[in-house]
């Protein structure tokens, strides 16, 4: 009888998930700095005037911001899968429309980069708080930073060498690096769908705003809807005085990831 291959430890699935959305993370961030060596590159090639260049920072910051606010509640972050990969995805196509030395290409694609930002921050944030706990911010963090750098330094390399070729090979690369990641990610978020969904509606926010949602709870204690964010923070994270966690879902045995106990706890 031949001998069938073991099951992935649950540890390991955890870890992987955090390493791939981590990467993830910043790899986005590695595509949104590695435009700033490649504009006197524009500029020499398409005559960019000053303000179409500053357009091109403009745009992704104002994109990004309103993303960010639009995605600040607390109910999405369940949806903290799709949201990564559905960022992961445009920053693919992002890349695709950098990589063609038109001006309208490369301000849709700053646009789309910062839609893809502002989707993926608070997505791979909560996914690798899922994955290992509350090291996971410290692990968000260091990606933020080592994506900045090393799209930033990798673009300079590649400029200093290709010269007008460079925008070419950077975002050419940078997609498919963002596509292998998009692929293994999806691997891993699927087999730990059924943790990931019992980790992250039970963070003391996304409780907080099914209590005052969910008709089955009863609860009277409500996060204020306006008032200071201190206020808010401070309700999400009271306890229900009706036992609202028991509207949490169980995680199924086929789940091949375990739930980081402090999260729970």
């Amino acid at each position: 009888m031949p001998l069938s291959r073991p099951a992935p430890t649950r540890e390991t699935a955890t870890t992987a998930q955090a390493a791939l959305v981590a990467a993830s993370f910043a790899m986005l961030l590695a595509g949104s700095n590695a435009v700033y060596p490649l504009l006197p590159v524009y500029r020499d090639m398409l005559g960019l005037e000053p303000f179409v260049l500053s357009l091109t920072f403009t745009l992704y910051v104002v994109v990004l911001v309103v993303a960010l606010f639009a995605l600040a509640r607390p109910r999405f972050t369940r949806h903290a899968a799709p949201l990564l990969l559905t960022s992961l995805s445009m920053m693919i196509v992002s890349d695709l429309l950098m990589a063609h030395t038109e001006e309208a290409f490369i301000l849709i694609g700053r646009a789309l980069g910062g839609i893809a930002g502002g989707l993926g921050t608070g997505a791979a944030s909560a996914l690798v708080v899922a994955a290992i706990g509350a090291r996971g911010r410290a692990v968000t963090a260091t990606g933020n930073t080592a994506g900045g750098v090393l799209g930033f330094a990798g673009s300079q390399l590649v400029v200093a060498f290709l010269a007008e070729g460079a925008p070419q090979a950077v975002f050419l690369s940078h997609a498919a690096v963002v596509g292998a990641l998009l692929i293994a990610t999806c691997v891993v978020l699927w087999k730990c769908r059924e943790t990931n969904r019992v980790v992250l509606i039970t963070v003391p926010g996304l409780l907080a705003w099914r209590a005052s949602t969910d008709p089955r709870c009863g609860c009277s204690s409500r996060a204020p809807s306006h008032g200071p964010a201190s206020a808010w923070l401070l309700s999400s994270a009271l306890p229900c005085s009706r036992n609202c966690t028991s509207l949490s879902y169980k995680p199924s045995a086929r789940s091949s990831c375990s739930v980081p106990a402090p999260l729970l706890s």
